[in-house]
């Protein structure tokens, strides 16, 4: 799903940058759409070549 994944990388930005009065959980992005790269998650399907 497009949206959820512009969504998340918009929260794993909003995690990185360090500013008062931020709300932590929303700033956090779902583990399932945005993660680190492993050759299993290709392996997997999880990501395209």
């Amino acid at each position: 799903d497009k949206k959820q994944a512009r969504l998340n990388v918009i929260r794993h930005l909003m995690s990185r940058v360090d500013c008062p009065n931020k709300d932590e959980h929303a700033a956090q992005p779902d583990p399932k759409i945005v993660f680190a790269y492993d050759n299993r998650h290709l392996e997997s399907g999880a990501i395209a070549p």
